[in-house]
């Protein structure tokens, strides 16, 4: 299976990634040729998968509440879902809740082509944009069953899409890093633009201007929505 192992020196791993988040406690649960085991920690969370049949289940805590956000499988691996599931409930406690703000997270592995990687990032910064080491979305605003079919021809290429749902404070915290960082990239490049001479790479600099420009007002105006919700309440 592609979805998401990444192979290192004969072995494969399984990764999860999120942002630091107030009470948030990334996981994966892994039923394998080793055994069932789940493995939480910060907002990294990396394990081996041993073995052709096995089962992953990816999510986060809340309050020791698991809230799933992908299930995957290999081989015959899908008779091992009851008993991670029942891992899983046993860790409950009652209270807390998923938040009130709903956010998106981006895994890929994007193939090695030039061309594909250019058009794909293109694509999925209308909406998605790096906070630290993670692509963060305020919502899906491209086909990911067309990319998923377009990565499928690659070996060892893929894309994952993940729900979140966190508090307003928590995505008003990355919704403020985000319009931050575009707002330093466009005074980056009116920097660029007063010193450059050559007609075409003033025009690439005006268009790119313009992109994010527009990229800026969409998250501002999603951070608006943010705050507006959150008072109404």
């Amino acid at each position: 299976m592609e979805l998401g192992l990444v192979g290192s020196g004969g072995s494969q791993y399984v990764e999860f990634i999120m942002p630091y988040l107030t009470g948030y406690k990334p996981f994966i649960a892994v039923y394998d040729a080793m055994g069932i085991r789940v493995v939480d920690g910060g907002n990294v969370v990396r394990t081996q998968v041993m073995g052709s049949d096995y089962a992953i289940v990816k999510g986060y805590f809340v309050n020791s509440r698991p809230y799933i956000v992908d299930i995957s499988v290999g081989g015959d691996g899908t008779r091992f879902l009851p008993a991670l599931f029942n891992q899983l409930i046993s860790k409950v406690s009652p209270g807390g809740g998923g938040g009130d703000a709903i956010l998106y997270i981006l895994e890929f592995k994007v193939p090695n082509d030039v061309g594909i990687s250019v058009r794909f990032h293109k694509e999925i910064r209308k909406c998605f944009l790096k906070y630290g080491h993670i692509w963060i979305g305020r919502e899906v605003c491209f086909n990911v069953n067309r990319w998923k079919e377009i990565f499928s021809r690659y070996r060892g290429a893929f894309i994952r899409v993940y729900s979140i749902h966190v508090s307003v404070n928590d995505a008003l915290h990355i919704v403020d890093a985000i319009i931050n960082s575009i707002k330093g990239r466009i005074s980056y490049l009116n920097e660029d633009l007063k010193y450059e001479l050559r007609a075409y790479r003033r025009a690439r600099l005006r268009n790119l201007i313009a992109e994010f420009n527009e990229l800026l007002k969409n998250w501002e105006s999603f951070r608006a929505s943010l705050v507006s919700g959150n008072a109404s309440r």
